[in-house]
């Protein structure tokens, strides 16, 4: 009796792990200092921690767009501020690999996440935000957004104060950035997981 029992079970784990989709989640970053990378790896590390997703976590310089963006279920875009503005090679890629797929809609349908290092809290960085969800917007990728409320360190999106005191420990993120960036990972990827289960079942209904 014990053996079908546990027999049973495992059956039903299996199904229900086959019937949740991979959810594929794309973290891309540009940096200089590696601070914004740092800030990437604690968003990638949020959205790891959620089953059934795989996790690409890239610097643009090496994206590779039909496998870490037209094949993303859900994008995380991030970018230091240089002089109150997006770093202009984040900029640039955008402008050269994203453009062929503004009229065409590629990106259509999916979810995605903004994040940002700057100086300082009131140096740039919610301006840079802004400007990265606009990206997300104009080739009709749904941005989400972290609860405003819910932290001093929340923004539209995840960012780390990086050269002004008490956040300018060298080579390092406080912990309180480093935080929301897991926070919001997994936020998203909840959210993506759960989604692509729901088209999932209604697909299979037709």
């Amino acid at each position: 009796m014990n053996l079908t029992f546990i027999l049973l079970l495992v059956a039903s784990l299996l199904v229900q792990s086959l019937a949740v989709p991979n959810v594929v989640v794309s973290v891309l970053y540009y940096t200089q200092t590696n601070y914004t990378k740092l800030l990437a790896k604690a968003i990638a590390e949020g959205a790891e921690s959620v089953n059934n997703t795989k996790i690409y976590l890239l610097p643009i310089s090496e994206v590779d767009m039909a496998t870490h963006v037209l094949g993303a279920d859900a994008l995380f875009i991030g970018a230091p501020v240089h002089f109150g503005n997006v770093a202009a090679t984040f900029l640039q890629w955008i402008e050269e690999d994203w453009a062929p797929y503004w009229q065409s809609g590629g990106l259509r349908g999916k979810i995605g996440g903004v994040f940002a290092t700057g100086g300082g809290i009131a140096q740039g960085v919610e301006h840079v935000l802004a400007s990265l969800t606009r990206t997300l917007m104009t080739y009709q990728v749904r941005p989400v957004v972290p609860d405003p409320t819910g932290s001093p360190y929340t923004s539209y999106g995840a960012f780390a104060a990086t050269r002004t005191p008490p956040f300018n420990e060298t080579g390092k993120l406080a912990q309180a950035f480093v935080d929301v960036g897991r926070d919001f990972g997994a936020q998203v990827a909840e959210l993506a997981v759960s989604e692509k289960l729901q088209r999932t079942k209604v697909d299979r209904s037709l």
